[in-house]
Order: C-alpha cells, then sequence, then structure tokens
C-alpha cells in the first residue's frame, strides 16, 4: 500500500512540473504550427520520431530532465531516512510452534 502511494504522489508531482517546466521552457521558441506538447508528456518516445526544430526538442529533453530531478531530490532523502530507520529493526526468531504452520487464510 505505501508504494502504491509513493507512486500516486511521485507520478502526480512528476506530471504537474513537466507540464510547467515544458511551458516554461518552450515560452519563447518558434513551434511549429501543429505542436501539441502532450503528445510528449503521454508518450516521451515521440520526441525520437516527431519531426520538431532541435531548439523545441533540446527544450522538451530539458523540461524532462527537470522534472525527474525534482522527484528524485525528493525521494533520495526519504530512502536515506527509511535506511535509518531499518537500522533499528531488531531480528527475532518465529516462536518454535509457528515455524512449520501452513499460512493462515485471509
Amino acid at each position: 500500500m505505501g508504494a502504491v502511494v509513493g507512486l500516486a504522489i511521485t507520478s502526480t508531482t512528476f506530471n504537474n512540473k513537466l507540464s510547467t517546466y515544458l511551458t516554461e521552457n518552450l515560452a519563447g521558441l518558434q513551434l511549429p504550427p501543429d505542436f501539441n506538447p502532450a503528445v510528449f508528456v503521454g508518450a516521451p518516445a515521440e520526441i525520437h520520431k516527431a519531426p520538431i526544430p532541435e531548439p523545441v526538442r533540446d527544450a522538451i529533453i530539458h523540461s524532462f530532465v527537470m522534472a525527474i530531478q525534482v522527484i528524485f531530490f525528493c525521494v533520495v532523502p526519504l530512502s536515506a531516512v527509511l535506511v535509518l530507520c531499518g537500522l533499528g529493526v531488531k531480528k527475532q526468531r518465529l516462536p518454535v510452534a509457528l515455524r512449520g504452520a501452513p499460512p493462515a487464510a485471509a
């Protein structure tokens, strides 16, 4: 359950930051007339297939890098805290009566 919540939070943050950075980085560039940046949010591999100018491609890649960087800077300190918490966990053996028991029904 914790992984699902963490994934939901990080993916929401990533999508919000990506749209913000795309807007900022593409603001001063000459864009093609049928250009839609939402295509690259849903399918990032399209950046290599789409016929877009090199400055626009660089701005899109830079936006992705900046959005991933935000997530990285949030996840790494949290991981360090979790490692420190894990150091305090003690190993305890199961009682003899439970060692060979079948798993409990849900």
